[in-house]
């Protein structure tokens, strides 16, 4: 089963100490682009995969995308990841963007096109 997660994204300027070039958020033959989402400062790494989205995004732009929750069976929690939840995201150490999650789900393939949502847990 892999859990999924619909999310809306910005890329800051370089001048905000994001990215140089574009980033590409659709998976290819050539891989994914895949950083980490974190919620709160202190939150934990939580290790994605840009599976479907506009390509390429550059600085600044708002978009909506799909990420593949990587290490859901490795004992990561991805609790913090709910609906509504704000997020930074970083390569290595540096706050590249920031997002919010919009939706979680559930789906048997690597297609979040098969997807049943994400119950919270309490």
């Amino acid at each position: 089963m892999y859990e999924w997660a619909d999310v809306r994204v910005r890329f800051r300027s370089p001048e905000e100490g994001g990215p140089q070039s574009p980033r590409y958020l659709q998976a290819g033959p050539d891989g994914r682009y895949m950083p980490h989402f974190r919620v709160g400062p202190n939150g934990e790494w939580l290790g994605i995969g840009f599976m479907r989205g506009p390509s390429p995004v550059g600085p600044g732009v708002e978009v909506e995308a799909s990420v593949l929750l990587l290490y859901t069976d490795g004992g990561v929690d991805y609790s913090p990841l709910r609906e509504g939840a704000a997020f930074e995201i970083l390569e290595g150490a540096r706050v590249i963007g920031d997002g919010t999650v919009l939706r979680r789900y559930r789906s048997e393939t690597l297609s979040p096109n098969t997807a049943a949502p994400v119950r919270p847990s309490t």
